[in-house]
């Protein structure tokens, strides 16, 4: 082998060397980039379209790759469009930006709270920004726990003092006053109830169940006497529970299950008006209680994240959080809440539970 020969295959083997150690390097770059815990997306500066994702950023938005790349920031944050491309002009000036909290849309149309990080590179000679997305709905919780406990101490207190109010009023001759105030006394003492649990456990999860022997039906008129269904112009109210009805259950845990519930239907016929219908059945050992109502339907595209804390795709006069509190009220009973069916002519929720003999 001549001497250019051997120079041209060492030259070679190094080249692959390189080569190997570049696809290795790659590879390394793709892991990390994909282990990150928050969603990191590339933007093109000119065109403000969507270059790349990691996989919790798709997880995060709904998208798979294809569709991402069809996408530009406009699509990500349709609301906060002005303050986003402000920042941009920042960043590409200073080089970084830090924390800046904005309103980001999903796939499925919901708008999350995120926390946004951003940089300014160069990719095959085009100016570009490396946006960094952290999902803010934890720490809001967190924050929403926090809040919550401390105006639960305060609100106790001031209940309190309702409830001797109440108390001194059901003694009084005026038969309103003494038909009008044992609700009154209810309602009170549930809240006080819910203000003590939520200074006792002061956490995201719920406490277990504790039971007893319920009687169904009246505690649904409970429920439509506290959400004031009855008084709401347009709504007409069906209580269709047997007088009968018992089941072995968290009465306060239920209670505040169906409460949320109906608070949503209500919202539902807000507008137009219609019909609110609650039944009960047991069907294969479990017990069943479905939430109806004749309202416009919940939207297929919205359906997926029904569920999740904050989940209130927009609407101002919701928080997001009642139908994740049903759901997890009733997965401490080892049952469940679900969406049966929803359509133009109405929806039904349906609460499952397991049936327990009494004790």
């Amino acid at each position: 082998m001549t001497h250019r020969s051997k120079l041209r295959l060492a030259s070679r083997t190094v080249l692959v060397s390189e080569n190997a150690q570049l696809l290795q390097m790659e590879a390394h770059i793709h892991a990390l980039f994909n282990a990150c815990y928050d969603g990191i997306f590339l933007v093109d500066i000119d065109s403000h379209r969507l270059i790349e994702a990691n996989e919790p950023g798709l997880a995060l938005l709904g998208y798979t790759c294809e569709e991402l790349r069809m996408l530009n920031v406009a699509d990500l944050f349709p609301d906060e469009l002005p303050r986003f491309f402000d920042s941009a002009e920042d960043i590409q000036s200073s080089g970084a930006h830090q924390g800046q909290e904005l309103t980001c849309q999903t796939k499925s149309g919901e708008l999350i709270p995120i926390q946004l990080l951003a940089s300014a590179l160069t990719l095959d000679d085009h100016p570009a920004l490396l946006l960094m997305i952290h999902d803010m709905r934890e720490h809001r919780l967190a924050q929403l726990g926090l809040a919550v406990s401390k105006i639960a101490h305060d609100l106790r207190g001031i209940l309190a003092t309702a409830l001797l109010i109440a108390d001194n009023l059901a003694t009084r001759c005026n038969p309103e006053c003494q038909r009008l105030t044992p609700r009154l006394i209810v309602a009170i003492d549930r809240a006080i109830g819910l203000c003590t649990d939520t200074l006792t456990y002061g956490r995201a999860t719920q406490p277990p169940p504790s039971y007893s022997t319920c009687q169904l039906r009246p505690l649904v008129e409970d429920v439509a006497n506290v959400s004031n269904v009855r008084e709401t112009a347009g709504i007409v109210w069906h209580n269709e529970i047997a007088p009968d009805f018992k089941l072995v259950a968290d009465p306060d845990q239920l209670f505040r299950a169906l409460f949320n519930l109906v608070s949503n239907a209500c919202k539902a016929l807000k507008t137009k008006g219609g019909d609110i219908r609650i039944s009960a059945a047991i069907a294969d050992r479990k017990v069943v209680i479905d939430v109806t109502d004749t309202g416009p339907g919940v939207p297929p595209a919205v359906r997926a994240r029904l569920f999740e804390p904050f989940a209130n795709f927009g609407r101002p006069d919701s928080t997001g959080l009642g139908l994740a509190i049903a759901r997890e009220f009733m997965r401490g009973h080892g049952g469940d809440v679900t969406l049966a069916r929803s359509g133009s002519k109405g929806t039904v929720f349906r609460l499952e539970l397991p049936e327990r003999e009494e004790s």
